[in-house]
């Protein structure tokens, strides 16, 4: 085998764990993100009685019409090459959905992509700032305050 062959042999293996490391790291971020992210549960809402009081929201309410618990988590969308753009008329409350996408996405990633994980709830941003007592911290900032941290336990069990 010549010199040449060898090294690139060794650029494909560093090309292939470096994807594979990056497709680790990011699963586990955003599987992370979509385990914070809320699930709405009205037996733990609050809302204003006739007083002005904070109580119970079920003692003053009954349950929105038609409310499913889960559009959060599955509205999480992952794509490879470009931003998510829209909703999902999905309610994924184990978030099985959303990480099984993320899953498909990432298995196409190269390194001259770019992994895009998005929610376009209109009140996605709310939650992130902590309108769920379910998730005082938001999903996202402490999900990626993990990243570096993702990246060298795949790039350890990755590397050539």
């Amino acid at each position: 085998m010549s010199f040449e062959r060898d090294i690139q042999k060794f650029k494909q293996k560093a090309k292939n764990a470096s994807e594979a490391t990056i497709r680790a790291a990011g699963l586990q971020v955003f599987a992370a993100i979509i385990e914070r992210t809320p699930v709405g549960n009205p037996e733990i809402w609050l809302a204003k009685n006739s007083d002005g009081e904070y109580v119970d929201y079920l003692s003053v309410n009954d349950y929105p019409e038609g409310y499913i618990g889960g559009t959060a988590r599955g509205n999480w969308q992952t794509a490879v090459g470009r931003r998510p753009t829209g909703t999902l008329d999905t309610q994924d409350e184990s978030g099985r959905v959303a990480l099984a996408g993320a899953s498909l996405a990432a298995a196409s990633f190269t390194l001259a992509d770019t992994l895009y994980f998005a929610n376009n709830l209109p009140y996605i941003q709310r939650l992130e700032d902590g309108w769920s007592s379910q998730a005082p911290a938001g999903m996202v900032a402490n999900s990626v305050d993990s990243f570096s941290r993702a990246v060298d336990g795949a790039a350890r069990k990755h590397r050539i």
